[in-house]
């Protein structure tokens, strides 16, 4: 069964593959954070998007790499 947007509630998410780009607060020094070759679904209706474990972690990494 597809899963519901967290967001809107609609059920409008899409697996979305490619390079995706993050903006992080002004404490994370660098500009945007771009991930090559990332998973992440997105909603159709609100384009809210919906990291998943290996995403996320790999925004984190990145970010603290920038604030040593």
């Amino acid at each position: 069964m597809p899963e519901s947007c967290p967001m809107c509630g609609e059920v409008t998410l899409e697996q979305k593959t490619g390079e995706f780009i993050f903006n992080p607060p002004q404490t994370v020094p660098g500009g945007p954070i771009v991930i090559d070759s990332a998973i992440w679904e997105e909603c159709s209706s609100c384009k809210e998007k919906v990291l998943g474990d290996t995403l996320s972690k790999a925004i984190r990494a990145e970010a603290r790499l920038r604030r040593r």
